[in-house]
């Protein structure tokens, strides 16, 4: 069989193909240099880090983005949840509590007693607002009844405790989401579950496949790691990850990450949904708590994946 060979490009094509390469990487230095020397500005003048405190103070105080009594209030279909010791032990044996958001059909003509409640465990750096619109779609187009929740130490649950320093096992966050789907008001208790993960979601759902298979009679698996790439990467993922989370958490009084995390989310807010504030979303994420979450849970996608990949091998990965 013949194969044809394309012909090289003139010389004179190559010439602009190298000279547009050439300004685009101009363009984006000069880009990059202003937008550092404007974040240093921020940082000398005083006004990154005063704007960061009254957000944060704003976002802390009553009725502020981060209050959960008057996000309880404003959202009757979340709830906090108490967990008992022992179910995570990065809890370091205290109870403490997630909240909870579980979404159902408006009106009997929507529900369906057939369909399967369905389950969010959330993604590495995300938590239950940034799942809403997928969440709002299930319910009210398809009549499911949805869940989803925020883990220990993510979103709008409790914190890790102070002196937490090991990160949730893969049969941590399986414990805990099984404990989750246990006790939603209305649903059995021994009822068989549809898991949808995302990202790190998915590994959190294939973990707890192998561990509480009875459970489920189906899982969506939206856009999950592959092993094999954490595997090979993994020293440097894990490390780079949990360094960079920390770098965010230490530079966090100078505004900068806020900034950062603005510019980044607003233009994908409307992909999220509308049942959250910009200012909710963007204080969530911007908190001390959410950057120490991220740090550790590098450590628990991972042990995600071992488990899973111990559990089926290689069918159980993209090579």
């Amino acid at each position: 069989m013949l194969v044809p060979v394309s012909e090289p490009l003139p010389i004179p094509s190559r010439i602009l193909l190298g000279l547009r390469a050439a300004i685009k990487l101009i363009v984006g230095s000069i880009l990059a240099t202003i937008c550092l020397a404007l974040l240093l500005l921020l940082v000398a003048s005083g006004v990154g880090p005063l704007v960061e405190w009254r957000r944060s103070r704003r976002d802390d105080g009553k009725g502020g983005a981060l209050d959960r009594d008057a996000i309880l209030r404003e959202h009757p279909e979340m709830f906090l949840l108490d967990v008992p010791p022992g179910i995570n032990r990065a809890g370091r044996g205290r109870p403490y509590r997630i909240m909870v958001r579980v979404t159902r059909p408006a009106s009997e003509r929507t529900e369906r007693d057939d369909l399967p409640p369905v389950v969010f465990p959330g993604g590495l750096a995300a938590n239950l607002m940034t799942t809403s619109r997928h969440q709002d779609e299930l319910t009210s187009r398809h009549g499911f009844t949805v869940v989803s929740f925020d883990r220990l130490g993510v979103g709008l649950s409790d914190p890790y405790p102070r002196d937490a320093s090991r990160p949730p096992s893969a049969a941590d966050v399986a414990r805990e989401m099984n404990h989750v789907m246990t006790h939603i008001e209305g649903i059995d208790a021994d009822a068989r579950w549809i898991q949808v993960g995302g990202s790190m979601g998915t590994n959190v759902a294939t973990a707890f496949c192998v561990l509480h298979p009875g459970r489920l009679c189906g899982f969506l698996n939206l856009d999950g790691l592959p092993h094999a790439f954490l595997r090979i990467q993994c020293k440097k993922f894990l490390k780079d990850g949990k360094r960079a989370m920390d770098f965010l958490r230490g530079i966090r009084w100078t505004g900068v990450p806020r900034l950062a995390f603005t510019m980044a989310l607003r233009p994908i807010l409307p992909v999220m949904g509308n049942a959250f504030a910009e200012r909710q979303v963007i204080g969530v994420m911007c908190r001390e708590q959410s950057f120490a979450a991220t740090g550790l849970e590098y450590a628990t996608l991972m042990s995600c994946c071992d488990l899973e990949c111990a559990a089926w091998g290689r069918q159980a990965t993209t090579e």
